[in-house]
């Protein structure tokens, strides 16, 4: 009797055993393996999604992504009915139901369908390029560009690649001031003082382009000169009346306005164009002079305070004939009227070194 009690306890264990070895038979691991490829040209697609999916509620399981070869390998639960997402970015996404056995499963080769979608249509247009090289110029074509919008010639010709405009509007090419202003290529027969003045006049959204001559020409008669701007205008194509108005104002006082016209019919071409501006300036000087000669005052303090008021007007009227698409026949001209008014207050105090 009590050998039968002792032999019971081992009889348990082995039961138990064998209740382990079975729930571990139960739970065995069955590997998945496939290759998944473009249905159309059979390649591999590398580096696709491959996720494992609960069938009963679609809960993810675990996942990989395709080697180089498009192959995936991987280990889930054997006896289990589960989902295969495989996915990748311009592919249909495809769901396959596997049953993993114990013994693995190989799927093969898995083919992707390239998604089709609908594209809306595109316009694509192009603007024209802002700068063209030649062998004796280079030509920046400024119209429509964010330089031309709100500003003067003066200022759209301070953007430009050689050029160099001073404080008191020089403008240099190639830090030469020796050049020439040509309109339309026409020389302006200005002195710098007008040219400035006759370029802060004019809108930078009624210049088109702007030719920078390194190498004059011969026609040019530009001997002696270090180069030549020559800034070419819009000119309207519609026929009958238009016009344009500009208005602009800034700090510090400034005003713009402008006001453009242009009548075109049976080869003629009238146009008139006004230009008004308007603009205060400050300036503020201090200087001490300390001298140590007897026969002077030791110290010599002086400050200026000054405010400028400049206006100006501009008229610009132009008569064109059209003989043919070649050839044309123009009269321009350009009429310039520019005041100033100054107020300067000078304060002089001569100091003794005491004081």
């Amino acid at each position: 009797m009590i050998g039968r009690l002792l032999q019971f306890p081992r009889l348990l264990f082995l039961i138990s055993i064998l209740g382990i070895g079975q729930a571990l038979f139960s739970q065995s691991a069955s590997e998945i393996t496939g290759q998944v490829i473009d249905v159309n040209s059979g390649e591999p697609v590398d580096f696709s999604s491959v996720a494992v999916l609960l069938k009963t509620d679609s809960s993810l399981i675990t996942g990989v992504t395709t080697d180089l070869e498009g192959k995936f390998d991987l280990s889930i639960s054997a006896n289990e009915d589960y989902l295969l997402r495989i996915s990748y970015l311009g592919y249909q996404t495809l769901y396959l139901t596997v049953t993993a056995a114990p013994e693995g499963v190989d799927l093969g080769e898995i083919e992707l369908v390239e998604a089709a979608e609908n594209l809306a249509e595109i316009s694509v247009e192009a603007a024209a390029l802002m700068f063209r090289s030649e062998i004796d110029k280079r030509t920046y074509d400024v119209e429509n560009t964010i330089a031309a919008d709100g500003g003067t010639a003066i200022q759209l010709l301070q953007t430009l690649p050689s050029i160099q405009v001073d404080e008191e509007g020089q403008i240099n090419l190639r830090g030469s001031s020796n050049l020439l202003i040509y309109i339309n290529g026409r020389p302006t027969n200005l002195t710098s003082d007008d040219t400035e003045s006759i370029l802060e006049q004019y809108p930078a959204n009624a210049i088109k382009s702007v030719e920078v001559i390194t190498n004059p020409a011969a026609r040019f008669d530009a001997e002696g000169v270090g180069g030549i701007i020559n800034i070419i205008l819009n000119e309207s194509e519609l026929y009958g009346l238009n016009g344009q108005i500009n208005v602009g104002a800034g700090t510090g006082n400034k005003l713009n306005t402008g006001l453009n016209l242009n009548y075109r019919s049976n080869g003629w071409n009238f146009s008139l164009g006004y230009n008004f501006q308007y603009r205060e300036r400050w300036e503020y000087s201090e200087s001490w002079r300390e001298s140590f000669r007897g026969d002077v005052s030791p110290i010599l303090d002086q400050e200026y305070d000054t405010e400028n008021w400049d206006r100006t007007h501009l008229v610009r009227p132009a008569i064109e004939y059209q003989f043919n698409e070649n050839t044309s026949l123009t009269f321009f001209s350009s009429i310039n009227h520019r005041s100033r008014d100054r107020e300067r207050l000078y304060q002089i105090r001569s100091l003794d070194a005491s004081e």
